[in-house]
């Protein structure tokens, strides 16, 4: 202790929700001694920002903050607080879905493109994708293989490339 009684006093904690999505640093306990009021300690108080120091997880972005119900808040307002209470704010995150993956439809012989690249947008951090679904029929080639079977959509480039044949049967 500080030497003030816990019912003068009102602690702010920040927590992650789950720490392989995302983590917290900074001032993430305060404590505010409070006011003698009327029904006890109690007093207005904005917490210091803690959102700021977030480090989010690989594949993840920040998705709200939540109170000791589980209800969405923001925890940066200014709220009333009373003395000897623990207010418990946790941080989520979630997937990031703002992703994209392109495909590449090129010559197996020249490594020229046989068809305009496609690209495919908002797709969830760790979507995985086919090749075998992303075949397209291209006029005077047949498709012959795939670089990887599948990939799996992650922060960097995300890239399929099919390879196409000539077609030998004109």
């Amino acid at each position: 202790g500080d030497g003030t009684d816990d019912h003068q006093q009102a602690l702010i904690l920040f927590r992650s929700a789950d720490e392989t999505m995302g983590t917290l640093s900074g001032k993430l306990v305060q404590v505010y001694t409070l006011a003698e009021r009327e029904g006890g300690y109690s007093a207005a108080v904005t917490p210091e920002a803690v959102s700021t120091a977030a480090k989010t997880g690989e594949g993840y972005v920040f998705s709200h903050w939540t109170n000791g119900a589980g209800n969405t808040v923001d925890p940066f307002q200014t709220q009333t607080v009373k003395g000897g209470q623990t207010y418990v704010y946790t941080a989520h995150w979630k997937y990031n879905e703002n992703l994209s993956y392109t495909v590449q439809y090129l010559d197996k012989a020249t490594g020229l493109a046989v068809a305009p690249e496609n690209t495919a947008a908002n797709i969830t951090y760790g979507t995985t994708v086919l090749a075998s679904e992303e075949v397209i029929p291209v006029a005077g080639y047949v498709f012959d293989y795939a670089e990887n079977a599948s990939i799996s959509v992650g922060m960097g480039e995300n890239v399929l490339k099919l390879y196409y044949a000539e077609d030998q049967l004109d």
